[in-house]
């Protein structure tokens, strides 16, 4: 719900979200973004549901999904 409703406050839509999760509570909004991100550290069902994978949570997976992503 948060997602949904900065998107609406934004005026976008899920075609501009780059989700990340690492729990089966993240499967809706990885599913619904234009990518979605499964943290090194999620369980396979997560992984499996993703568009990438990347490295555990405290090895910095978020920036390195970023630079694979090359958004930064």
């Amino acid at each position: 719900k948060g997602i949904e409703y900065v998107l609406d406050r934004l005026n976008a839509d899920w075609s501009n979200v780059i989700a990340f999760g690492d729990a089966a509570n993240d499967l809706q909004m990885l599913e619904h973004a234009a990518i979605g991100v499964a943290m090194g550290n999620a369980p396979q069902s997560v992984k499996d549901k993703s568009d990438f994978t990347t490295k555990h949570i405290l090895e910095d997976g978020i920036q390195h999904a970023l630079r694979e992503l090359k958004i930064i």
